[in-house]
């Protein structure tokens, strides 16, 4: 029932320590309905349009609505459990050369139905070891996905290793990449 006046400090962004990732979690209710500050509606209604949003203008240059995007990424030498990896996203992989497999993994918030999934993993010579595509089914607030490849007999050749992620998402009649993510890993 708390009101709020234009500009008032609202909370600090903070890892609390029972959270992956360091954010502010509120919630904003307009005659008893929960709305989105970004877009003035609420619940299910479409996504990006900040013509009718609650923040003023210098607030959406400062915090520019963001619908879908990369939480974490990282390597793992095996099938990663999700809750281990996203607990510490900087860890350092401990890839070597005889590491059971090569596996990038990526934390994404904001998927919509119909995006277009696709992720590659390529070795030091370019070629590409592992590819994934896939159409998601359901809109989804947070997604969590990883491609991998075994060791092969004679161990991993040294160089850099690298892990694509697009998603791809039809917006206004037209393909467009919502998300392009990168990541390499250099084993000796």
């Amino acid at each position: 029932g708390d009101r709020v006046e234009r500009g008032q400090q609202l909370g600090e962004v903070g890892l609390s320590g029972n959270t992956e990732f360091p954010h502010l979690h509120f919630e904003v209710r307009k005659d008893g309905a929960v709305i989105d500050p970004f877009t003035g509606s609420g619940p299910g209604s479409a996504c990006g349009d900040t013509s009718r949003s609650l923040w003023g203008a210098l607030a959406l240059r400062q915090i520019p609505y963001t619908p879908t995007g990369v939480i974490c990424t990282g390597w793992s030498a095996v099938p990663p459990d999700r809750g281990a990896v996203l607990e510490d996203c900087d860890r350092r992989p401990g890839l070597t050369a005889q590491a059971p497999a090569i596996v990038a993994w990526i934390e994404l918030f904001g998927v919509r139905k119909g995006d277009a999934f696709r992720a590659t993993l390529s070795g030091p010579d370019g070629v590409t070891l592992a590819e994934a595509t896939s159409v998601l089914e359901k809109d989804r607030a947070r997604e969590f996905r990883y491609i991998g490849k075994k060791r092969p007999a004679t161990g991993w050749p040294p160089g850099t290793y690298r892990a694509r992620v697009t998603i791809d998402r039809a917006v206004d009649g037209a393909e467009r990449t919502v998300i392009a993510s990168e990541r390499e890993v250099v084993i000796r």
